[in-house]
């Protein structure tokens, strides 16, 4: 039976991005999920988004099977992080709001120990191994809205692994 412990990508990397998100501020509320309203005045919520095989990187399988082509060497998963901010003054939410983004962004980039962590993941399943190769941000995208009297302001980075199955 399967169970929820099982490390695969991109849950893996998911959850380290996660502890990591966490490091910010011990104010916000971080969730393993898409953000809700209701997640409090400043949220982060990481959660798996997408997997794309590279089609260019299909190799012969090292044992015959009736499948014309094996698995993708390359393979690329997007893990969404959000931020999120709630206030009622607007100004000071467009500034706040702002300083989290960039937090978010700096610390996919620069924060060592998750640059350490995601280096070593690697998952073992059927005979090969899968290992992340390259890493970064596609896409950071703005929203806000005013809900009654508070204004929220949203981000939604798109960050990939890139990762290579041996």
């Amino acid at each position: 039976m399967l169970t929820a412990t099982e490390e695969v990508f991109p849950n893996n990397a998911a959850s380290l991005v996660y502890e990591r998100m966490k490091t910010i501020d011990s104010d916000i509320v971080v969730v393993q999920r898409a953000l809700r309203d209701s997640d409090g005045q400043q949220a982060i919520g990481v959660f798996p988004m997408t997997w794309t095989p590279d089609e260019t990187s299909y190799e012969l399988p090292a044992v015959p099977s009736t499948f014309a082509a094996g698995e993708p060497t390359i393979q690329r998963y997007v893990i969404g992080i959000q931020a999120m901010v709630l206030d009622s003054d607007e100004q000071r939410g467009i500034a706040i709001h702002s300083i989290l983004a960039k937090h978010v962004r700096t610390l996919l980039y620069r924060d060592n120990p998750l640059a350490v962590g995601l280096q070593t993941l690697q998952v073992q399943m059927y005979g090969s191994t899968e290992r992340i190769q390259k890493r970064g941000i596609l896409v950071q995208r703005f929203l806000n809205n005013e809900v009654g009297n508070v204004f929220m302001f949203l981000s939604s980075c798109e960050y990939y692994l890139e990762t290579e199955t041996v």
